[in-house]
């Protein structure tokens, strides 16, 4: 496995090295010990380290993270700086500041601002926003099991076998 590679405006489908460094790149796979990326584009990175900024990430598994100004579909990670928006993130210990998550789970969160779907913490400091709390969350499942309920059972009326 190559030390170090740097690419530039480059279309790879599978980067293996100890140090990735990418701008302006679509990346297929990346499998480091440490990636640096900016205004670069990757469907799956694994590795110990990854900083990105401006970049859009699929799926993103690590033991360290920082995400800067970036879009990410799935986040993994054991310590994880995220600022921008992601679809899923899950860590141990997550810090983070302007974020937009349609989930967010982890044991220890610091937020200089979160907007998230659902906000899964153990310990939660800072101000968060999210689309249900508690109440709301009981009554949409509630208000969905009834509806659900409803087509069944006009579906079984209505289509059921007649004797």
């Amino acid at each position: 496995m190559p030390q170090v590679v740097n690419l530039h405006q480059a279309n790879v489908q599978l980067v293996q090295a100890e140090m990735v460094r990418a701008t302006q790149c679509d990346l297929a796979r990346i499998e480091s010990t440490e990636v640096d990326m900016n205004t670069a584009l990757a469907a799956n990175i694994q590795a110990e380290t990854v900083r990105t900024q401006n970049s859009l990430i699929g799926m993103l598994n690590s033991d360290s993270a920082e995400i800067s100004h970036s879009a990410i579909g799935l986040a993994r990670a054991s310590h994880l700086q995220v600022q921008g928006k992601a679809l899923a993130v899950y860590g141990e210990s997550i810090e983070a500041s302007s974020v937009s998550a349609g989930l967010m789970a982890g044991r220890s969160i610091q937020a200089a601002s979160i907007r998230a779907g659902v906000l899964i913490g153990n310990q939660v400091n800072g101000p968060v926003e999210t689309l249900f709390d508690d109440r709301q969350a009981a009554i949409t499942g509630i208000i969905g099991g009834i509806v659900a309920g409803l087509i069944l059972l006009a579906g079984r009326l209505l289509f059921g076998k007649k004797h």
